[in-house]
């Protein structure tokens, strides 16, 4: 996986932190979680790279059945993919993210989702963006939490 960071990080009643890396580790056992009011996690792809989509699995509670509320965590977010300068290429909003099990596809080009959950799309942008760093930032003074993000590169 690559380098990843977070605003804070949750510790469990058990001990467990959840850390930034436990969301880019391949592992739907682990999970990244933040703990505070503005929160945000982000990962370094080490260079610039054309990004063709992010994918976000939502993290829920115990487990796919549990109530909404984790599987809210991730509403009204904001996805920045950024250049090696900080720079902002492009952004989605993740919009309302309650209910979906699977995952939350952040889309690059016009290209279709295979997605059965949450699409955003930008219809007008037919190219994919250079970017080394995707952040995900809560909105809603909600935590941020979710099981993996993978960036799909076509470079």
């Amino acid at each position: 996986g690559k380098y990843a960071e977070q605003s804070s990080t949750l510790v469990e009643e058990n001990g467990v932190p959840r850390l930034a890396m436990d969301a880019v580790d391949d592992n739907l056992s682990t999970y990244s979680h933040t703990n505070c009011d503005m929160p945000w996690w982000l990962v370094d792809l080490g260079f610039n790279a054309p990004i063709e989509h992010v994918t976000i699995v939502n993290r829920w509670c115990e487990d796919p059945n549990d109530a909404p509320g984790c599987l809210c965590q991730l509403s009204d977010a904001t996805v920045f993919l950024m250049d090696e300068d900080w720079w902002v290429v492009d952004y989605e909003e993740v919009g309302d993210a309650c209910g979906l099990h699977e995952s939350v596809h952040f889309l690059t080009t016009a290209s279709p989702s295979a997605s059965p959950t949450l699409e955003v799309t930008d219809p007008n942008n037919l190219s994919c963006p250079m970017a080394r760093y995707v952040k995900i930032e809560g909105t809603t003074g909600e935590q941020v939490a979710m099981f993996e993000v993978s960036v799909m590169s076509g470079g």
